[in-house]
C-alpha cells in the first residue's frame, strides 16, 4: 500500500526535475528534453481532514468502447452519477477502438454539466504507447491522446472525466490566457505537449497534477529521439462565493509509490460520506533516460461510500530506468 496524505494549498512538492510558472504558459525544453508548464488560479483555500484510502492499479477494467481513434465530438459514456449536495456529479469513461499508432479522443459531457476533472489511460498498459494531451477544450469538451514511440504499438486510450451540473458560468473558469480571473480555486487541469505528428519523432508526458497554491504543473519530456517541443498546463476552478454558498471545500490528497520499479504504479482517494472525488493527477519521478505517463484516471476501488479512486502509472521504455510514481487526488468536502 502507498502512503497517502495531504498536501497544503500553497506548499511546493517538486521533484527536482520540475518548475512551475503562473497561469497557462507554453515552455520550451531544456537542453535535457525536458519541458514544464504550469497554469495558476488565485486564492488560498482551506484543507479538511479527511480518511484516506491508497493502493495499487490492478486489471484495468473494461469501459465502454467506441469505433475509431478520432472521436471528436463523441458523447461519453456514464459510468457514475450521484448526488453532492447542491451539484448532482457525473463520472465519464469512454475507450476508443480499435487501436491505433496515435488514439485521440475528444468527448463532450450533457450541456448542463461542467467539466471538473478529466484524465486518460492507455490500454492495453504494457503498450509502448503513452499519454501525450488530456486537457479541457471548454466547460463540456476534454481531449485526450496518446502515441507509440521507437517501436510501432497501436493501443487505445480512455478518457476519464468527473463533471458537475448546477454550476452557473460566472462560477466556472477555465485557465486560458494570462488574464487573472476573479477568485478562482483549483478543482482540476489537464496538460497538451505541442509537437508535430507530421515531422516529429514526439514528446510525452511525464507529469499531469497541482502545483504551487492554486496552479496546474504539466511537464513533457522527448525520448531516446531528440524531438524539441512545447507543452501547455490548463487550470480548472470554481469560485469562492460558490463553494461557500454550497458550504464546499477542496481538499488535496497524494499518494506515492514506495519502491523504484520498471512500471510503478500509486493510488489515491477519500474514504468519507462528506467529501467525493472530482479530479488527479500524475508524475512519475526518474532519474535516467526517462519514465513516461500510460495512467492518470479513475480506477475502481472496493472501499468507501463513493467506490473510486485516481491512479497513476509510469514505465520506462527501451532503456532500464526504475522509477517512482505519484498520484494525486482532488475532492470537495462538505463542511456543513
Amino acid at each position: 500500500m502507498a502512503p497517502c496524505f495531504p498536501i497544503n494549498f500553497g506548499s511546493s512538492h517538486l521533484s527536482p526535475h520540475s518548475a512551475l510558472g503562473c497561469w497557462p504558459s507554453t515552455r520550451p525544453p531544456s537542453r535535457c528534453g525536458r519541458l514544464t508548464a504550469g497554469a495558476q488560479l488565485l486564492d488560498a483555500g482551506d484543507l479538511a481532514d479527511l480518511l484516506l484510502i491508497a493502493g495499487h492499479a490492478g486489471t484495468a477494467p473494461v469501459w465502454p468502447g467506441l469505433t475509431g481513434s478520432d472521436l471528436a465530438g463523441s458523447i461519453m459514456a456514464k459510468i457514475d452519477e450521484y448526488p453532492f449536495g447542491k451539484l448532482t456529479i457525473q463520472l465519464h469513461a469512454v475507450t476508443t477502438d480499435p487501436p491505433a499508432p496515435h488514439p485521440h479522443i475528444a468527448p463532450n459531457v450533457p450541456a448542463d454539466f461542467r467539466i471538473l476533472g478529466v484524465g486518460a489511460a492507455v490500454d492495453p498498459p504494457d503498450a509502448a504507447s503513452f499519454l501525450t494531451a488530456m486537457w479541457p477544450v471548454s466547460s463540456s469538451e476534454w481531449d485526450v491522446a496518446a502515441k507509440d514511440h521507437i517501436v510501432p504499438s497501436p493501443a487505445r486510450v480512455t478518457a476519464f472525466c468527473v463533471a458537475a451540473s448546477n454550476i452557473g458560468g460566472n462560477d466556472y473558469f477555465i485557465a486560458q490566457d494570462t488574464t487573472p480571473a476573479p477568485e478562482p480555486h483549483l478543482v482540476g487541469g489537464g496538460a497538451r505537449v505541442n509537437w508535430n505528428p507530421a515531422t516529429d519523432a514526439g514528446s510525452l508526458l511525464y507529469a499531469s497534477r497541482p502545483g504551487t497554491g492554486q496552479s496546474w504543473h504539466a511537464a513533457a519530456k522527448d525520448h531516446m529521439i531528440p524531438s524539441p517541443a512545447t507543452v501547455t498546463a490548463f487550470a480548472i476552478g470554481l469560485s469562492r462565493r460558490f463553494l461557500d454558498d454550497a458550504g464546499l471545500t477542496v481538499v488535496r490528497m497524494r499518494a506515492e509509490s514506495m519502491t523504484q520499479v520498471a512500471s510503478p504504479e500509486a493510488s489515491c482517494g477519500v474514504n468519507d460520506a462528506a467529501a467525493t472525488l472530482i479530479a488527479g493527477g500524475a508524475e512519475t519521478h526518474w532519474s535516467g533516460p526517462g519514465s513516461l505517463l500510460t495512467q492518470s484516471g479513475l480506477m475502481p476501488s472496493a472501499a468507501g461510500p463513493r467506490p473510486w479512486l485516481w491512479a497513476a502509472r509510469g514505465t520506462e521504455h527501451q532503456a532500464p530506468d526504475p522509477s517512482t510514481v505519484t498520484s494525486w487526488a482532488l475532492a470537495l468536502v462538505a463542511y456543513r
